[in-house]
């Protein structure tokens, strides 16, 4: 055997692909690391817009008015946004050298309320790390503003926006042109954001995040993740026997199993994350990375296979 074909040998080895896979990930992991603590930002996204004029309430029958005031809330409208600090450290109060402050756009006529939403314990986004901060919040002017509170990484407010529109409005009228948002705070950059769908599209996700398979677990999806791992499991190691890669117990075969077994694995979740992908969602890195892999080293296999059958008598 030349030089050259022990060298492409030694490199269609699984056990020296998968090292090679595994750098990969280290590699797209100490990026998102470094870009992740580059960002420190405290994010405001528009969650749901609520027009009260369709829902054709009965005028005679139901009057809009503030509490406190008999304020009618002619053409009112119900905004909902998510303030969450994205940031590696907590913000305390010190930080906020202006606090979040809330003025009208050139599309609203008025804001009527600013205010903390109603919480429900039984909403999932309730539970978990993610703790939900009550900001209180005040009018001065046109303008709002929230008092400055701590917000630990992770933390998140939800806020409803009562206002009135103006006339020459429209219904698909971008948040941004109805809202500004402003505040100053140390080193830390404030962002909005008109959907959630924009919001999600800079979300960042570490090589911890995937070995966690995110994957939307309901209905049939388990067993499909599961016949999906065990047919990749087979089929690979199936085909490595067949090309002459695994051929014993000894330890080196036994560690190119365990790496087919994870690399099945992982072929199964990113396939699984395909199919369960929501615009919402953002695929990691790693699943075009495990498909391509998987995809080459069963073609080396295949040839392999070819190789010994033909030397075969």
């Amino acid at each position: 055997m030349t030089l050259r074909s022990r060298f492409f040998t030694f490199l269609r080895d699984p056990v020296w692909q998968l090292i090679g896979v595994l750098v990969a990930i280290v590699g797209l992991w100490v990026t998102n690391a470094s870009s992740s603590k580059a960002n420190a930002e405290l994010s405001i996204y528009h969650n749901q817009k609520i027009n009260f004029e369709e829902y054709r309430l009965p005028s005679d029958r139901i009057r809009l008015v503030l509490n406190g005031s008999n304020q009618e809330l002619s053409r009112a409208v119900v905004d909902y946004y998510t303030i969450t600090n994205r940031s590696d450290k907590a913000i305390v109060a010190s930080d906020f050298t202006s606090p979040i402050t809330l003025l009208q756009g050139s599309q609203t006529k008025k804001l009527f309320l600013v205010a903390t939403c109603s919480t429900n314990p039984s909403d999932p986004k309730n539970t978990g790390s993610r703790t939900h901060v009550a900001l209180s919040w005040t009018q001065s002017g046109g303008k709002w503003f929230a008092q400055p509170a701590l917000l630990n990484p992770g933390d998140y407010s939800c806020v409803t926006v009562i206002s009135q529109e103006a006339e020459t409005s429209t219904k698909n009228t971008a948040p941004q042109d109805r809202f500004v948002w402003e505040s100053r705070i140390v080193n830390i950059q404030l962002r909005t954001f008109d959907s959630v769908e924009d919001y999600a599209k800079t979300l960042k996700y570490d090589w911890s995040d995937y070995l966690g398979a995110d994957i939307n677990m309901s209905g049939y999806t388990p067993y499909w993740f599961a016949v999906l791992q065990l047919l990749l499991f087979i089929g690979t190691a199936t085909l490595a026997r067949g090309a002459g890669w695994i051929s014993s117990f000894a330890p080196t075969d036994l560690l190119k199993t365990a790496g087919i077994m994870l690399l099945a694995t992982g072929s199964a979740e990113s396939l699984t994350s395909i199919f369960t992908y929501t615009r919402l969602s953002t695929l990691h890195p790693a699943v075009g990375l495990f498909l391509i892999l998987h995809i080459v080293i069963v073609l080396a296999m295949s040839r392999s296979a070819k190789k010994l059958n033909r030397a075969m008598p």
